[in-house]
């Protein structure tokens, strides 16, 4: 609907969305349409928002002509060369980071294999999935290219990243929850691929590390670039609404990729023997890692809850804590689960999400966790494997951890909905609906720490239906009166006064972050950086052997501080050494000043005696 004149529709009644795909409105809003499908469903824009609507809650109206109708079609023409722009900036910089990828892989990882320069395992390690990454994108980028060769009215470049998000998000995750394990195989072989490298005409020899962070660091520029593409897409474009549930979608993504490679990376670490206080043999001994997280652990030992990472095993839980520095876990005990009982606690105002371990060796533990979904992960897995361990000794079945969060669906408008238009009182039509987009599962469950608990323009609702089940919004769904909704005034004030809150952060978040998109390029902006989301390569000497990893710019400044203070110290010192050296260069000026007076006075005399005088 881009192409024609704008089409507005008034708001003949307030109307609350049930999914979040779905535009909220009051009585006398003005909407602007984008999709008009016969039926019952419109699509439309409010306040920058897109979503769905029932059809028979509008009129529409007729719009009055701009006052200067030359100065508006020159903000449309803009703002359609601007989109361009942005599109094509998109798929030359996805055609510029599979060439990178492609480079590495064919210029050297594919020598590496030949020559034998590291084991079968250790290869396949380093290389995970990118093969399957790179034939991937190229398949997205030809999609793209496809899209842009349209009409402006007819692209739909979020549509075109909607329908492959769950391969984004089987193939990021693959690849986040192997990066860790090829960091370390980098950093114990790090002499011989030096050497190869080095060989083969490397210019640098952090090239392997660096060009293995490229999936994930390009993996979180993609809400941005969808964001800068939505600031360029006019209100009643049809791939409005798209690109806003991509962008939803793919900060997810991003999300969820981030946490797993950082739970990896969490899991290797205590794998790798780093613990302080731990005696015998390496906690490796102990199995694969089935689950570690951080909670709060209540008990005789700790009267005020104190926060700790559990890590279970096949048949331990291991007790840990960070050191008052991150630096290091420290050992606080371990529990056999053999005989152990674990049970749900009742929520209290001072207790919250809690679950309670008890057997006859172990005092009681009471164990706080960040959410309920968490909470009853951890009661499910515990339960599996305190059954398993009293089963035959030494077959414990992993489990497969699956996140417990409400899935997510994501839904593209490509069918017709069924009329319903001859109700003489309005109610939303039931839909025929599109087919569902495949599940993606959302990072994690609301915190303190994660500002969108459920994002405006988040195109799905939280369901507890399985995959199988999971149908549109719009689906069979029973009929409402507009003045229906059965929800509860005071929850909905609080719902939308929190709502407002967290639009504003959001919108602050995100202004901060757009140093990749294309406006702030144009206007010669300074680029912003984000500390936590920024990485570097640190390399160090430890003893005689090099070392290479990944630090994040809060890491590094802390690291730096802790280094100035030092030196300030250092500087304190020797400056009072000077000090002191300066007060015994005068002490030792005076004394020579006070010899050589008294010694030119006995000469004086010796050669005026009182008897020539």
């Amino acid at each position: 609907m881009a192409g024609a004149e704008k089409i507005l529709v008034k708001a003949l009644y307030n109307y609350k969305g049930q999914n979040t795909d779905e535009l909220d409105f009051r009585k006398g809003d003005i909407l602007t349409l984008s999709q008009m499908i016969d039926g019952g469903w419109w699509e439309g824009t409010l306040n920058d928002r897109t979503g769905w609507f029932p059809s028979n809650y509008v009129k529409e109206i007729k719009q009055e002509r701009a006052l200067s109708p030359t100065r508006h079609q020159d903000k449309r023409d803009s703002m359609r060369t601007y989109h361009g722009i942005v599109l094509q900036n998109i798929i030359d910089t996805e055609q510029s980071y599979i060439s990178e990828l492609e480079t590495v892989l064919v210029s050297f990882l594919v020598p590496m294999k030949s020559a034998e320069v590291l084991s079968s395992s250790d290869y396949v390690t380093i290389c995970g999935n990118l093969e399957a990454i790179i034939s991937f994108e190229k398949s997205h980028i030809g999609s793209l290219k496809e899209v842009i060769k349209l009409p402006y009215t007819q692209q739909r470049a979020g549509g075109a990243f909607l329908s492959v998000a769950q391969n984004f998000m089987d193939l990021y995750s693959s690849y986040c929850a192997n990066h860790p394990y090829a960091v370390q195989v980098i950093t114990r072989c790090g002499d011989v691929l030096t050497a190869f490298l080095e060989s083969h005409g490397a210019e640098n020899r952090l090239l392997l590390t660096a060009t293995l962070s490229l999936p994930f660091r390009r993996l979180a520029k993609y809400p941005i670039m969808l964001k800068e593409l939505e600031r360029q897409v006019e209100e009643n474009h049809v791939d409005r609404g798209d690109i806003q549930r991509s962008i939803a979608v793919f900060q997810d993504i991003c999300i969820s990729c981030e946490q797993l490679r950082k739970q990896k990376d969490m899991e290797l670490e205590v794998l790798s023997g780093n613990i302080r206080g731990w005696e015998g043999k390496t906690i490796s001994v102990l199995g694969e890692i089935l689950y570690m997280r951080p909670v709060g652990v209540v008990s005789s030992r700790w009267s005020e809850k104190k926060e700790h990472y559990l890590v279970l095993f096949s048949d331990t839980l291991v007790i840990l804590s960070a050191s008052p520095r991150m630096s290091a876990y420290i050992y606080e005990g371990q529990i056999q689960l053999a005989g152990l009982t674990v049970r749900k606690l009742e929520e209290t105002d001072a207790q919250k999400h809690g679950i309670e371990l008890s057997g006859q060796l172990i005092e009681k533990l009471t164990v706080c966790c960040d959410s309920s979904d968490e909470q009853s992960t951890w009661h499910d897995l515990l339960s599996r494997q305190i059954k398993n361990s009293q089963g035959a000794a030494g077959r414990h079945e992993v489990p497969n951890i699956t996140r417990t969060a409400n899935p997510v669906t994501v839904i593209t408008e490509s069918n017709k909905p069924q009329s319903n238009a001859t109700s003489t009182v309005p109610t939303p039509a039931k839909h025929a609906g599109p087919q569902p987009f495949p599940q993606v599962i959302p990072a994690k469950a609301w915190h303190i720490s994660r500002l969108r608990p459920a994002p405006p323009i988040r195109p799905c609702i939280p369901t507890t239906k399985s995959k199988d089940d999971v149908s549109s919004p719009r689906v069979n769904r029973r009929a409402l009166s507009p003045r229906g909704n059965l929800r509860h005034p005071k929850n909905d004030k609080l719902a939308a006064d929190d709502q407002i809150v967290l639009q504003v952060i959001e919108a602050y978040c995100t202004s901060a972050k757009t140093r990749y998109t294309i406006n702030s390029t144009l206007l010669d902006s300074p680029q912003v950086l984000i500390a936590e989301d920024e990485k570097i390569i640190v390399e160090e000497k430890k003893g005689n052997q090099i070392v290479v990893e990944e630090r994040s710019l809060v890491d590094t400044v802390y690291a730096i501080k802790d280094n100035v203070a030092s030196l300030e110290l250092q500087v304190k010192s020797m400056s009072r050494v000077i000090e002191e050296e300066k007060q015994a260069r005068k002490r030792l000026e005076t004394l020579l000043r006070k010899s050589v007076r008294s010694l030119v006075e006995i000469s004086f005399d010796e050669s005026h005696p009182q008897g020539a005088a």
